[in-house]
Formats: structure tokens, sequence, C-alpha cells
């Protein structure tokens, strides 16, 4: 996906094999990172925590949280267990 303040990240995005009505709904959006010019977050606009993977780290990214996005970094978005060191943004 590309990243870039404003795109959405739409179901589909995250299971490709199952498309359906549902799976336009909009799960998550990138925005300016707050605090970091020209860096991006995504936030999780689902109802379920998401994991997130990058730079070696794990964490989970509740609902309506939002984490900085790195190169390479990939979305788990069965809720799974993800806690880890990299910090949220709220």
């Amino acid at each position: 996906m590309l990243a870039y303040p404003g795109a959405t990240l739409r179901r589909h995005h995250l299971d490709v094999t199952h498309f359906d009505g549902a799976s336009t709904e909009v799960v998550g959006r990138v925005e300016p990172h707050p605090k970091e010019p020209g860096h991006v977050i995504l936030r999780n606009l689902s109802d379920i925590p998401w994991g997130y993977a990058a730079a070696g780290n794990l964490l989970q990214i509740e609902p309506k949280q939002a984490a900085g996005l790195d190169a390479g970094g990939g979305v788990d978005p069965r809720g799974q267990d993800h806690r880890g060191t990299a910090s949220l943004i709220s």
C-alpha cells in the first residue's frame, strides 16, 4: 500500500482473498505524523486491535489509536496481541 496523508486502508487491502459488500469499508487512515514533519502514521478505524510489525518491533494498535509507519512494516488485522516497545500515538 502506498502510504501518504489521506490514504485509506479498506478491508479488502487486508484480506485480498475475500471481496464482498463489506470489503470497501474504511478500516484505517494514513495521517501526517503530529511530531515528525514528512512522516506518516496509520490510524486504526476498525473495532479490533491490529498487530503491527516494523523495524524488529511488534506492537498492537488499538481501535482509534495510531502508530508511525516504517518502510517494510506490516499490519496484522486479526487482532493478535503484538504489544511491544514502539510508541503509539493517540
